[in-house]
């Protein structure tokens, strides 16, 4: 079987968020900076679900041709 290390998404992306979104609530920064870390936030979520689903494909196209399914279990064996 294969297993894949999730890429995590860097701590200093959500630090900023979370830190914009504190100085937002005080005050301290306008909207538009809140904004654009949450908006970087999402930007990693989103490149890294794309990256888990071209994982994911690759696996399926690769499966059949090493005689395993899309699971790691070998072809032919009943569930």
């Amino acid at each position: 079987t294969f297993s894949f290390a999730r890429v995590a998404i860097p701590p200093s992306a959500r630090l900023t968020f979370e830190s914009a979104s504190a100085s937002y609530a005080t005050g301290r920064v306008d909207l538009m900076t809140a904004l654009s870390a949450f908006v970087a936030l999402l930007d990693y979520r989103i490149r890294e679900a794309e990256e888990t689903a071209s994982l994911l494909a690759s696996l399926a196209e690769i499966g059949p041709l090493v005689g395993e399914t899309p699971l790691g279990e070998p072809l032919g064996d009943a569930p």
